[in-house]
């Protein structure tokens, strides 16, 4: 199948993966494109299979960190560099056993970036050094390196025999056979003076090199001569991160990731924006990767772990994520009249959402940790805060006030608001009319632990309450 821009407006998710608690940092294909692997700023490498979206292996990399994650022609071979300060070495390492079989280690700052030759054991790093590097799988020590007057960006050219290298303002490229003899070629390319290169790409026809940055800026250029074809712009990119790009797998498109978490599509020999609907990630899209193999590819960001998300349960997909407090959530509230809904956190606020929309539609910060709830109508939301509750309307909130273990012990009324249920830390429920205070005799259940959640059923006389375990309650019709 061609690709073609119907064929791109019809692209849509077939997996979305939360499962990060930091940044994704680095996303490589295997050279089948049947495999994908990861590295995160969690100090984990993860690997999926590309075809049905899943993970395959997780791999713990707490010592050395991990970015820059990189296949080798094996699928059971990964290159990464670390993320730990002063630990300037690449690391080989082999998936299947979890064993490093190689260190290669020449650098005297922080590696920038891994890429693979496409025709064998060869690979090469770039360092804030300011040197690229050349390194074979089989043996430790370096087997080339190139010095530059900057923090040099490179790549190699499809058939594996020349590299490209970029600094500032200068392309330079080499063949790989003869590079001690310097560039065959050299091209100057107008300077950016307000961002700075962040990498580089050839397409796999071998006929166009692109140079993403971190601006709203792409660059494509003639791969033979160096001299600028194209400026591609139109995404978001106002804080100052570099953003991937990649050219489609058959070299006639840009793809691109941006600050508001879309994917953008340029056409490769026009420079026109391709119209897309993208999915749209919670956070900055930093990476993307396309398939070698086929129409297909892989973006990444920072899945947030102080978010809310919106799960289909029957179809196991994800609608959205609510992202915006900045501390552990303690609590999410349904309004029962509508999609709102509140939420809770650790930062000192209550939050306002609405279902069919990403963004916060309303925020109200306390002193301290809040409690909070919607009225029966949907119309009024309490919080509560210390020794403190305040009740606001809900059309107008921006205007008015709105145990031994000291642990929460939810509380909830009965259907008809006449008691008050809640658990203890002794595992029992207790009861108590709403009315007058005074306790209910109840012969409760004796949890195994604390009982901190209880919940009355809507519609009946009922509750669930739950620990370690969970119980459901009904009345004994019997006795009646």
């Amino acid at each position: 199948m061609d690709l073609t821009e119907d064929v791109i407006r019809s692209y849509k998710t077939s997996a979305v993966i939360e499962d990060f608690g930091e940044k994704i940092n680095s996303v490589c294909y295997s050279d089948d494109g049947s495999f994908l692997v990861c590295s995160s700023d969690d100090d984990r490498i993860t690997l999926f299979d590309s075809i049905v979206g899943q993970v395959t292996l997780k791999l713990p990399s707490k010592r050395y960190g991990a970015e820059h994650v990189t296949y080798t022609h094996s699928i059971h071979g990964v290159l990464h560099a670390s993320r730990r300060g002063g630990d300037d070495a690449v690391r080989y390492l082999n998936v299947k056993e979890y064993k490093y079989i190689r260190c290669f280690s020449g650098h005297t700052k922080k590696i920038t970036g891994i890429i693979m030759s496409p025709l064998d054991d060869t690979f090469m790093t770039l360092s804030d050094d300011r040197t690229l590097k050349l390194w074979d799988l089989k043996q430790r020590d370096c087997v080339g390196s190139v010095e530059m007057p900057n923090r040099p960006i490179g790549t190699f050219d499809p058939e594996g025999v020349v590299f490209a290298i970029g600094y500032k303002d200068t392309l330079k490229f080499f063949d790989l056979r003869a590079y001690e003899k310097g560039p065959f070629c050299t091209s100057l390319v107008p300077r950016e003076t307000s961002c700075d290169w962040a990498g580089m790409k050839i397409s796999n026809n071998g006929a166009k090199l692109l140079i993403y940055t971190n601006a709203s800026i792409i660059r494509v250029m003639d791969a033979f001569t160096g001299a600028p074809l194209l400026t591609l712009s139109g995404h978001l990119n106002n804080k100052g991160i570099p953003l991937e790009a990649s050219f489609s797998t058959d070299s006639n498109y840009v793809f691109s990731g941006s600050v508001d978490g879309k994917v953008h599509c340029w056409n490769a020999d026009t420079g026109s924006k391709v119209p897309f609907v993208s999915y749209e990630h919670p956070g900055p899209l930093q990476c993307i990767k396309m398939s070698p193999k086929y129409h297909s590819f892989a973006t990444a960001c920072t899945i947030l772990v102080n978010a809310v998300r919106y799960l289909n349960v029957k179809e196991y997909k994800y609608i959205r994520c609510f992202s915006g407090h900045t501390k552990k959530i303690t609590g999410i509230i349904m309004s029962p009249l509508d999609d709102t809904f509140m939420t809770l956190s650790d930062d000192r606020t209550l939050k306002l959402w609405d279902l069919k929309q990403r963004d916060c539609i309303g925020s109200v910060e306390m002193p301290n940790r809040p409690i909070g709830t919607f009225d029966p109508e949907g119309v009024v939301f309490a919080i509560g805060y210390k020794d403190t509750l305040k009740f606001f309307d809900l059309r107008a909130y921006e205007k008015g006030h709105l145990n031994n273990k000291g642990i929460p012990l939810e509380a909830s009324f009965s259907t008809d608001s006449n008691y008050v249920f809640s658990g203890s830390v002794d595992g029992k429920v207790h009861c108590w009319n709403a009315d007058t205070g005074s306790k209910v005799p109840f012969v409760s259940y004796e949890h195994p632990g604390p009982l901190q959640c209880i919940k009355m059923s809507p519609k009946y006389h009922s509750f669930a309450t739950a620990c370690t375990i969970l119980c459901i309650w009904h009345p004994d019709l019997n006795s009646y």
